[in-house]
């Protein structure tokens, strides 16, 4: 796994980070499709886009466009559904045992820009590889604001939170999964 580089330059102007950061992301999405796959879900990925620069930088879309039209995964075959996927250093491996009584749904800013809400969204455990998942539209009503500190990108954001109550086993959502496409 790459490891984000150290930096006092911040987040969104450090590319090598900003490189770092998505294309670990890209991996988890890439492991949830695979498992998702293995159920006989039909799954679309979103493409990794990064090159060098002459100068040896890295480059990368403008963060603006990426963020408002994103879709991690597509899941299904007809009117396939908008899916995030967030993969995080906790140990999990069920609803039961996770180890906070709210997770973090997303920054506010983030969710006002997409044009493309995810409809579901995975919470892969790094070290267990356990994956949970939140059914957006039964849940936005429940979910709160607060500041959120993110340690490795050295910012505060607003982020929404949900009750942990509210996350499903991936084996629940890859039975929704296939009574919607039946």
């Amino acid at each position: 796994m790459i490891k984000a580089p150290e930096s006092t330059i911040p987040w969104m102007e450090n590319d090598e980070l900003f490189a770092a950061e998505l294309t670990k992301g890209h991996s988890w999405q890439l492991y949830v499709a695979m498992r998702l796959l293995k159920e006989g879900i039909t799954v679309q990925a979103s493409r990794l886009q990064l090159w060098r620069t002459k100068d040896g930088k890295v480059g990368r879309p403008p963060i603006e466009d990426f963020t408002k039209t994103d879709v991690d995964l597509l899941l299904g075959r007809d009117d396939p559904i908008p899916t995030e996927v967030k993969s995080r250093s906790l140990r999990f491996t069920s609803p039961e045992d996770f180890p906070y009584s709210t997770f973090i749904v997303g920054t506010v800013a983030s969710w006002a820009d997409t044009e493309i809400p995810p409809e579901v969204v995975f919470y892969v455990s790094q070290p267990t590889q356990a994956i949970l998942a939140l059914n957006v539209s039964r849940t936005r009503d429940t979910w709160t604001v607060a500041p959120n500190e993110d340690r490795n990108r050295d910012i505060t954001s607003q982020c929404y939170f949900c009750e942990k109550k509210h996350l499903r086993t991936f084996d629940i959502v890859v039975e929704w999964l296939r009574t919607r496409d039946e």
